[in-house]
């Protein structure tokens, strides 16, 4: 469940006893640039737009189809996706696909996310480590007098 801190900042329960704090400008710059890495890896598949925002919400990156087919209109002009509508239903749907080019392009985009990701962790872990380390000091340890 998400809250608000005296800040303004969105509170969100990650599980047990575990809670993050995040400004909520920053949560979604970071999530809108992951988020169209994620649609192009589901889009192996044909999907239609409620499809892919329930499959998107599914996995952890919830969004408004109002926010969604502005991505896929840029992908289908890239030539990154293929759409064809389909009216075997109740209602015509526009089905998107992954193109050969959008499967080299996702490729390039996870090598890219990829690598970000491990300098990300590397910081991140070597910050944590620096912080671990001087936590442990002893006021008035000899060493650092």
């Amino acid at each position: 469940m998400a809250a608000s801190d005296p800040k303004g900042r969105t509170t969100d329960a990650l599980g047990p006893g575990a809670e993050r704090v995040t400004d909520p400008r920053f949560e979604a710059e970071l999530r809108r640039g992951v988020l169209q890495l994620v649609a192009l890896f589901l889009l192996d598949q044909p999907r239609y737009g409620y499809d892919l925002v329930r499959s998107l919400a599914a996995a952890g990156f919830a969004i408004e189809e109002g926010t969604l087919y502005p991505i896929l209109r840029r992908f289908e002009q890239q030539r990154w996706v293929t759409s064809s509508w389909s009216t075997a239903g109740a209602r015509p749907r526009k089905y998107y696909r992954l193109s050969d080019e959008g499967r080299e392009v996702r490729e390039r985009m996870a090598h890219t996310w990829d690598h970000v990701r491990q300098a990300t962790d590397a910081v991140l872990e070597g910050a944590l480590a620096s912080e671990v380390a001087i936590d442990a000091e002893e006021p008035g340890d000899d060493e650092h007098s």
